[in-house]
């Protein structure tokens, strides 16, 4: 990824007394074997690249599983088919700004068109997401309030929900990712749901129901 050394940098000092995050380095060491063995299961598939998909990226499925290979296998095969296919690889989407209803789309940009669409149908700041230390993880707060899902299934289809969501998780990911890799400690992301404001009148039975595809992608 632009702008890292080395795939994985050794670890920065704890940032303060409530910094816990693990080291990466660590866990690959001692998740070795369990890497080694999914590495083996999917190196046959046509969209593995091993200089992409390295150990950490391997090491991130065993831990979401338990360590589990059957499942880590069906989850990593799925996730190259999916970036594959929604082309999640080919563009950086670090430097896009948050205020996504006026960004410029560049040529050829897939799924950020779909992001104006959804921000135009929700209260400004309702979503926003952001990293307020460049040497943790991404913050995101979601106001319930301010999102109307009869007005989205209204005026959005299924596709362009998709490519909504897509964008804000891949821009995470990425952010993540690079953290990761630059601070050598495994980092995550903080999800703030403010319910203050929310009518059950915002609440549709489909919206939901397209919210639960795109977290089971998630």
């Amino acid at each position: 990824m632009e702008g890292t050394d080395v795939a994985i940098a050794d670890p920065i000092a704890a940032l303060d007394d409530h910094d816990d995050r693990p080291l990466v380095k660590d866990l690959i060491e001692e998740n070795r074997e369990h890497i080694d063995k999914l590495k083996a299961e999917i190196a046959e598939d046509l969209h593995y690249n091993p200089t992409k998909h390295d150990d950490l990226w391997l090491l991130r499925f065993l831990l979401s599983h338990k360590k589990k290979l059957t499942p880590s296998v069906k989850a990593a095969r799925t996730t190259l088919a999916f970036r594959h296919e929604h082309r999640l690889d080919a563009e950086d989407l670090r430097d896009y700004p948050m205020d996504w209803t006026t960004v410029k789309c560049p040529p050829g940009s897939i799924i950020l068109e779909d992001v104006k669409a959804f921000m135009r149908n929700v209260a400004e700041n309702s979503i926003t997401y952001g990293i307020p230390d460049p040497r943790r993880g991404v913050v995101g707060y979601l106001c319930l309030g301010g999102v109307d899902q009869n007005l989205l299934v209204e005026h959005l289809d299924e596709k362009a929900w998709l490519g909504a969501m897509c964008f804000l998780s891949e821009w995470t990911h990425q952010w993540l990712d690079y953290i990761t890799r630059t601070t050598g400690r495994l980092t995550k992301t903080v999800r703030l749901l403010d319910t203050e404001f929310y009518k059950i009148s915002n609440f549709s039975r489909e919206g939901s129901r397209r919210d639960g595809v795109v977290c089971q992608l998630e």
